[in-house]
């Protein structure tokens, strides 16, 4: 027994395998850009890593010079101090 149907809906594999294909390529071609913008964020964070160590290592030498001069002059004054409480006795 044969039953017509006239609301028969059918699927068209070759176009969905096209819109697959063209969805897929889009999606690896923006993972690619997006590799490339991380590479280049990867680089730029590392040169300022670089950068901001090469400054700490400065301002640690800065803060040795100031440290020593500092110890040199309370060293000055207390001789000086000393100075002058032994001439006043």
């Amino acid at each position: 027994m044969e039953k017509n149907v006239n609301d028969l809906l059918t699927v068209d594999y070759d176009a969905l395998t096209t819109l697959n294909i063209s969805a897929t390529q889009a999606l690896n071609k923006e993972i690619d850009e997006l590799k490339a913008k991380l590479l280049v964020n990867e680089m730029n964070l590392h040169e300022n890593f670089v950068e901001q160590e090469a400054k700490i290592d400065e301002l640690k030498v800065g803060n040795r010079n100031l440290l020593h001069r500092l110890e040199l002059i309370e060293s000055l004054l207390s001789k000086k101090s000393s100075g002058t409480l032994n001439a006043s006795k």
